[in-house]
């Protein structure tokens, strides 16, 4: 196969060693013949990049590339195409240059060929840029996974540059994973990628699984957008012993699936935003099942396998449903295993919905000890049955928490284990605290009635004849309002500092607040600090 004498750095003695440019000049995909500098189809220029180990670059131009070739048996020359070598595919742009395909995805009912439909295969490095993938498929049978309806990338590094996928599948007998994107053991990075219209069984946008039980697989981005896909697990996005960090505007939002409308992540080692932009969690729906937004499992002990420690932050995760409970989000062992510490950090939950338990969050954990802990987490108008903030089977931390208006039959946060309460102000809820085990509560404002063992850890403010432990006072003192005081999200604070609030706490160091703002050393108790350094 002649290669094209458009080298990445120049022009150099031996093409057959160095990068080069191939220029696609045909939008066909007929049987193959060699790319020439006339005559080259995007297959033939993927065979003539395969060729060498050399890093080359595929220019694609305005118009629709349409898969073809078929045959029984997959093979690089037909059905998808297969990446081998360090490869960049180029487009004019997601609205301009478009992959498909337009072999039916029925044209195999004994399920012989499975992935006869996908487009894209990669076992080697590869960059996307500047274009749309639609309409891939792939199918699994008991012998076979299908991984990737529109894209698979095995075990090598990924970039993705404003690109589209979009209407891709991957069906299942049993299960297939990632109808639009598969990432399998490598990092994928994005910059201005939309996912959407895509399902399957796992992640019906997007999934990312290890081989090993290392977290080693991570999806990072900026400005990504996950939309209008469905999964029975993770409508969005599907990770398995995988992370994920997305910025800059990034939403996973309008999924569904039975369980994890959103994201469902099972042994993550990270889910976040950033500082400077959450991660926006929203419009999801657990239609069937339970975690409207995002489901976090760690299942590792059931099977005896070490715990991992989980930190989750800087998330948006709002207007969620759930058919059952969990409206924003699960995090969950199964059985009475015990879990890593989950860490869930600089965070909102706002009107997300469970009919039964939870309406931000449900913690399914039955220990004895506290390994969840919310640090500076605000959460407002969820409902549910119970626990219309938040519903802990097992025992569970709160620092620094902002709770308002979170309407259910019992408490806003609903505690089943031994648990701890620092720092945080409940402000128009049905009930502050209702629980079954046992609370202490510290250095914290409630302005609803608690029920059951809440003792008093000292410094806290409670309205009058509320049952909660504390120095009672009436409403009209307190002075609280819930709105926006410059964080990251709005909560429950002070316009103006209240001597009664003020001068009970011995300073302490780097103490932040519900903002993440640190504190001075005149302390005012409860989530929010008057006058809290900015970060």
């Amino acid at each position: 196969m002649k290669r094209i004498a458009l080298l990445i750095s120049g022009v150099l003695a031996n093409a057959s060693v160095s990068a080069a440019t191939f220029v696609v000049t045909q939008f066909g995909d007929p049987p193959v013949n060699g790319c020439t500098a006339n005559d080259c189809t995007l297959r033939e220029a993927v065979l003539a990049a395969n060729a060498t180990a050399a890093p080359d670059v595929i220019v694609l131009q305005t118009g629709t590339y349409s898969l073809t070739s078929f045959c029984a048996t997959d093979t690089p020359n037909c059905l998808d195409l297969d990446i081998t070598q360090p490869l960049t595919i180029e487009g004019q742009g997601s609205s301009n240059t478009e992959i498909t395909t337009t072999i039916p995805s029925n044209v195999s009912p004994n399920i012989a060929d499975v992935g006869n439909t996908r487009l894209i295969e990669a076992s080697a490095p590869l960059t996307l840029r500047n274009l749309r993938l639609r309409k891939g498929f792939v199918r699994s049978s008991w012998l076979y996974t299908g991984f990737g309806g529109c894209l698979l990338v095995r075990d090598a590094a990924s970039v993705l540059e404003n690109v589209v996928v979009s209407e891709c599948r991957a069906t299942s007998s049993p299960f297939a994973s990632g109808g639009g994107i598969a990432i399998i053991g490598a990092v994928s990075q994005w910059q201005n990628v939309t996912v959407r219209n895509s399902d399957a069984d796992f992640g019906g946008g997007v999934h990312v699984v290890n081989g090993n039980d290392q977290p080693l697989a991570q999806l990072l981005g900026n400005n990504v957008l996950i939309t209008a896909n469905r999964a029975r697990y993770g409508g969005g996005v599907n990770l398995s012993r995988a992370s994920l960090a997305l910025d800059q505007g990034s939403r996973i939002t309008r999924n569904s699936a039975d369980y994890g409308g959103g994201l469902d992540a099972y042994r993550p080692a990270f889910v976040r935003g950033s500082s400077k932009s959450l991660l926006e969690i929203s419009g999801n729906v657990a239609d069937t099942e339970s975690c409207g937004g995002v489901r976090i499992r760690d299942e590792s002990s059931y099977y005896n396998f070490p715990t991992r420690n989980i930190a989750l932050s800087h998330l948006r995760v709002q207007d969620n449903v759930a058919s059952k409970s969990g409206g924003g989000m699960c995090i969950t062992s199964l059985g009475s295993a015990p879990l890593g510490t989950v860490s869930l950090q600089q965070s909102a939950f706002a009107r997300n919905t469970g009919a039964d338990n939870g309406g931000g969050l449900l913690l399914n954990s039955a220990e004895s000890s506290p390994y969840i802990v919310l640090d500076q987490v605000s959460l407002w108008q969820n409902q549910a049955a119970r626990g219309g903030a938040l519903r802990s089977l097992g025992a569970v931390a709160l620092r620094h928490v902002s709770s308002y208006a979170n309407p259910s039959n019992g408490g806003a946060f609903d505690i089943g284990g031994r648990s701890s309460i620092a720092f945080t102000t409940s402000l128009a809820d049905t009930g502050s605290i209702d629980t079954s085990g046992t609370v202490e509560l510290a250095a914290s404002v409630m302005t609803a009635k608690c029920t059951g063992s809440v003792s008093d850890a000292g410094n806290n403010f409670v309205l009058q004849s509320i049952g909660c432990p504390g120095v009672s006072t009436t409403s009209e003192k307190l002075s609280l309002a819930f709105a926006d005081y410059g964080g990251p999200y709005p909560l429950v604070g002070i316009a103006q500092p209240i001597s009664i609030l003020r001068d009970l706490l011995p300073p302490i160091a780097g103490e932040p607040d519900v903002r993440g703002w640190l504190r001075q050393n005149q302390l005012d108790v409860g989530a929010h600090e008057y006058d809290a350094i900015a970060p």
